[in-house]
């Protein structure tokens, strides 16, 4: 996708799908089987994007800006007359503006790149809350929570740390926090602040109990 604005097939959820992310979805809403249906003809593509309010369901929910372009993988249509849909995220995009639906949402969208601005010391940063996170995990007998936690070299590629950052036990706005980072090095500071933030909580258990 280039940086012209396109209309593109849209699925507001109560989820973020991170860049390289996977997401699977059993579809039953009639206006998004007609959406899958379209896929499944040769469609591919379409875009997600945050619910800031109301409901997946029947329509006039507050949707955010920043989203993933998603792309098919599997599209198996039910016996019940829903499909099962799995997708991998691809990019980012912005959504510029919203069309009529038809009868599924519909959005003009353009990709949304992040600059790679980040530096060494910006990882060693990340590296540094990663190991204090490891530790306090491994200090409470959780190792099987920090197995989706991969190694981050120095000179982390952004999938790498978009990666890394899908393993985090984080709420969805926060979530949407990171994909909504202006450049790498923006990302890598909320990624820090995000997992001082388990840090901290985990530290606060402790001396409550």
């Amino acid at each position: 996708m280039d940086n012209v604005a396109h209309p593109l097939p849209m699925f507001p959820l109560s989820c973020v799908t991170f860049p390289g992310g996977e997401l699977a979805l059993q579809v039953f809403e009639p206006r998004y089987r007609v959406l899958a249906r379209d896929l499944y003809r040769g469609g591919g593509r379409f875009g997600t994007v945050l619910i800031s309010r109301g409901s997946e369901v029947g329509g006039g929910e507050r949707r955010v800006r920043v989203g993933s372009l998603m792309r098919s993988v599997e599209i198996a249509p039910l016996r019940t007359g829903e499909f099962f849909l799995h997708a991998v995220a691809e990019e980012r995009l912005d959504v510029v503006s919203w069309l009529p639906d038809d009868p599924y949402p519909i959005a003009l969208v353009q990709r949304s790149e992040l600059a790679p601005t980040v530096e060494p010391p910006d990882i060693d940063a990340l590296l540094g809350s990663i190991s204090n996170y490891r530790e306090r995990i491994t200090s409470r007998g959780g190792d099987g929570q920090i197995s989706n936690l991969v190694d981050l070299p120095m000179q982390a590629e952004e999938r790498q740390i978009w990666r890394l950052l899908d393993a985090l036990p984080i709420g969805v706005f926060e979530r949407q926090g990171l994909l909504e980072s202006l450049d790498l090095r923006e990302l890598v500071k909320r990624g820090c602040i995000a997992i001082d933030h388990l840090v901290a909580l985990m530290d606060s258990y402790d001396f409550d109990a």
